[in-house]
C-alpha cells in the first residue's frame, strides 16, 4: 500500500470515528421506528400486519429495495447498526473526496468533518440532520456530497448524474441540490454574457474592479486573482483559470459554464436515475380529490411538521444562531482568498440561503392564504441551508487556518488555527463524554424507559395475545411497532405520506386525543387512561383495537393482562369485527371533503 492510499484510509476512518462519535445515540434513533419499519413490513408484510402507518402508501422504494432486504436477515437493531455504519462510512468517504478537491492537505478533511457536524448540530435552523439513524436521506447525502466535490472542480456533466442518485434514494436531497446547481449554472451563464457586453478596450483593472462589485463573495481577493495561489488551490483549477477572452490578465477568470446542449445527456441520465425516487412521490396523491390534498398540506405543514418546514414558527434562538452563522461565513469569505472550488462552493452556498429565503417568503404568505402557503411550504425550503451553510463555513474556517499557518507570524499564526481546532475538538469531545452514560433512546418519548422495555418485551414474546391484535397506545409513543412487532391504531410521530392517509391519521388522532377547551382550542391528551370508558369502548369498535396500553396512574375498567410498576396492558372484551372505516374531513382545517375509503 502506497503511502497515499495509507493517507487516504487514516484520514477517511478518523472522519468515520468523528461521524461515529455524533450519531452513536441508542438504537433507535428519533427517525428509525418508521423509516426501518417501513423498510421490514415491506419485505415481510407479516410485520405488524394491519398497522395504520406501515400499510399507508409508501415514498423510499429505492431506499426499500437496495437495503431493505437485509431486515430479512438481521434483526431491528442489527439491521439500525448495519444502516448507520454503511452510511457513515459512505459519506466518511465522500467527504475526504470533497475536502481533497477544496483544501488538499493531509488531515485538513478530519477538522473540516468536526467543524461541519458542530455546525449541524448546534446551528440548525429548521431541525435538518445529516449524521443520524438510517433512513433514505443519509445514502442521498452520500451521493449529494459526491456531486458537490465533481461541482466544484467544475465537472457539470458529474454532478448532474450524482444529484439525479441522490433523487432516487431521497427526492427532496437530490432534488433541491439540482436546483441550486442550477441556479448556480444560471448566474455564471449571466455573468459571463455581462463580462461579454464588456468593450474590449476597456481598461484591465476598471473591467476587474466591475466583475468584482457584481459578485463580492464569489471572487477572490486581490492577491489571489494576481496569480497568489491560495493555501488550497486545486491544480485541476490552476489551469483552467488562465486569463480568457472574457478576463482581464490582472483579474480573476469568469469561466463560462458549459452549455445546456452540452450537459443534456447527463441531465437525462441524471433525471433518468431520479425516475425511481420521483415517480412514487408523484403517485401518492395521483387522482386524489384537490380538496383533500389542500387540508392535507395544511395538516402536514402548520399541524405536524411546523418545526421543520413553516418558517414563522422556528423559534426564534434557532433563527438567530442560523443568521450568526451565516455574518460568520461572510467574514470568512472575506478574510480568506477562494479559488476555483472554493469559489463554486460559495455559489452553491449562496444559492442556498436564497432557497432559503424563497421559503422565507412563502411562510410570510400563509399570513394571507395558508393553503396556497401550505402547498409550498411542504417542500422542505430550509433543508439544503441547514446543510449547507455549516458545510461552507466549516471549509472558510480551515481554509482560515490553512492561511495563517502559511502566512502568519507569531500569535498570528497560531490564533485562528487554535480557535477552529479547539472549537472542534471541543464538539467532538463533549459528545465523546456522554456516548459510554446509559440512556433511552431518543425515539423513546414515554418515561420509565426500562418499565416501557419489560413492557414491550412481554407483548412481543406472549403467547396470550392475539395474533394479529391492534393495540390502543399513548400517544407519544413511538417504539411500540420496534419493540413488539404488533401493529397499532396511529401514534403523533408517524406520519402518512400519502394526502388521504394524513387527513386520515389527523381525524384518528383529533377523535382519540383531542379535548376541547373552553375558548375552542385543542387540548392534547397523551394517555389512554385520560378518556372515558364509554370513549374507549366506541373507538374500540371504530378502530378495532382490543388491547390498550397505558400508564399506572388511573385504572381503567378492562382486565389487565400485564402490570408493572409504570405501565398497564389491557384486554377489552371481545367484539364483532368492526365496519371498514371512511375517510371523514378533519373539522377546524378550513376544508369540506366528500368521503374518502381508505
Amino acid at each position: 500500500m502506497n503511502d497515499a492510499r495509507r493517507q487516504a484510509l487514516l484520514e477517511s476512518a478518523l472522519i468515520l470515528l468523528v461521524f461515529f462519535i455524533e450519531g452513536a445515540y441508542p438504537v433507535p434513533d428519533v427517525n428509525e421506528p418508521n423509516y426501518l419499519g417501513k423498510a421490514i413490513h415491506f419485505w415481510n408484510p407479516q410485520w405488524a400486519a394491519g398497522d395504520f402507518f406501515l400499510e399507508s402508501a409508501d415514498a423510499h422504494y429505492v431506499f426499500y429495495f437496495t437495503f431493505g432486504w437485509l431486515s430479512l436477515l438481521l434483526s431491528p437493531l442489527a439491521l439500525a447498526w448495519t444502516g448507520r455504519l454503511l452510511i457513515w462510512a459512505l459519506l466518511a468517504w465522500a467527504w475526504r473526496r470533497l475536502s481533497w478537491a477544496l483544501l488538499p492537505r493531509r488531515w485538513y478533511a478530519v477538522l473540516t468533518a468536526a467543524l461541519w457536524v458542530a455546525g449541524l448540530n448546534r446551528f440548525h435552523m429548521a431541525g435538518e440532520w445529516v449524521i443520524g439513524g438510517v433512513e433514505a436521506k443519509g445514502f442521498a447525502y452520500v451521493f449529494f456530497l459526491l456531486g458537490l466535490e465533481a461541482l466544484v472542480v467544475r465537472r457539470w456533466n458529474k454532478a448532474w448524474i450524482l444529484f439525479g442518485a441522490s433523487g432516487a434514494f431521497h427526492v427532496i436531497v437530490g432534488g433541491w441540490a439540482v436546483v441550486a446547481a442550477g441556479m448556480v449554472w444560471f448566474g455564471m451563464t449571466l455573468a459571463r454574457r455581462c463580462v461579454r457586453t464588456t468593450p474590449e478596450d476597456q481598461a484591465p483593472d476598471q473591467h476587474t474592479k466591475s466583475a468584482r462589485r457584481a459578485t463580492p463573495l464569489l471572487t477572490s481577493p486581490p492577491a489571489a486573482a494576481a496569480g497568489t495561489s491560495s493555501p488550497a488551490a486545486h491544480p485541476r483549477d490552476v489551469a483552467a483559470e488562465v486569463p480568457g477572452p472574457a478576463t482581464s490578465p490582472s483579474g480573476p477568470a469568469l469561466i463560462a459554464p458549459p452549455s445546456l446542449k452540452a450537459m443534456a445527456p447527463a441531465l437525462l441520465l441524471g433525471g433518468l436515475l431520479a425516475l425511481p425516487g420521483l415517480v412514487p412521490v408523484w403517485m401518492l396523491n395521483w387522482g386524489a380529490d384537490p380538496r383533500v390534498v389542500a387540508e392535507a398540506n395544511q395538516i402536514y405543514v402548520f399541524e405536524r411538521l411546523y418545526h421543520h418546514l413553516d418558517p414563522l414558527s422556528f423559534p426564534p434562538q434557532f433563527v438567530l444562531r442560523f443568521g450568526l452563522l451565516a455574518v460568520g461565513w461572510v467574514l470568512l469569505c472575506r478574510l480568506t482568498p477562494a479559488d476555483g472550488p472554493r469559489r463554486m462552493l460559495r455559489r452553491m452556498t449562496l444559492a442556498a440561503l436564497l432557497l432559503a429565503g424563497t421559503g422565507t417568503a412563502c411562510g410570510l404568505l400563509a399570513l394571507l392564504d395558508r393553503a396556497t402557503a401550505a402547498g409550498l411550504l411542504k417542500y422542505y425550503w430550509f433543508r439544503i441551508p441547514d446543510a449547507m451553510l455549516p458545510l461552507a463555513a466549516a471549509f472558510d474556517a480551515a481554509s482560515l487556518v490553512a492561511l495563517r499557518r502559511d502566512t502568519g507570524r507569531g500569535f498570528a499564526r497560531w490564533f485562528w488555527p487554535a480557535v477552529f481546532v479547539g472549537l472542534a475538538a471541543l464538539h467532538v469531545v463533549d459528545l465523546a463524554s456522554i456516548r459510554p452514560i446509559p440512556q433511552a433512546p431518543r425515539a423513546d418519548k414515554l418515561p420509565q424507559f426500562s418499565h416501557w422495555r419489560d413492557l414491550c418485551d412481554w407483548i412481543a414474546q406472549s403467547e396470550q395475545i392475539a395474533p394479529g391484535a391492534t393495540f390502543l397506545t399513548p400517544r407519544q409513543t413511538h417504539t411500540f411497532k420496534w419493540y413488539t412487532g404488533r401493529p397499532e391504531v396511529a401514534n403523533w410521530k408517524e406520519l402518512p405520506q400519502d394526502a388521504a392517509a394524513i387527513v386520515e391519521w389527523y381525524r384518528r388522532m383529533k377523535e382519540i386525543y383531542a379535548a376541547t377547551r373552553q375558548d375552542g382550542t385543542l387540548k392534547w391528551l397523551n394517555w389512554p387512561d385520560e378518556l372515558p370508558r364509554r370513549k374507549i369502548d366506541r373507538l374500540a369498535a371504530q378502530f378495532g383495537f382490543r388491547y390498550v396500553v397505558s400508564s399506572q396512574r388511573v385504572r381503567l375498567p378492562y382486565r389487565i393482562v400485564y402490570q408493572n410498576e409504570s405501565y398497564v396492558l389491557y384486554e377489552l372484551p371481545r367484539r364483532d369485527r368492526p365496519a371498514p372505516l371512511q375517510y371523514r374531513p378533519c373539522r377546524g382545517i378550513g376544508f369540506v371533503s366528500s368521503n374518502l375509503s381508505l
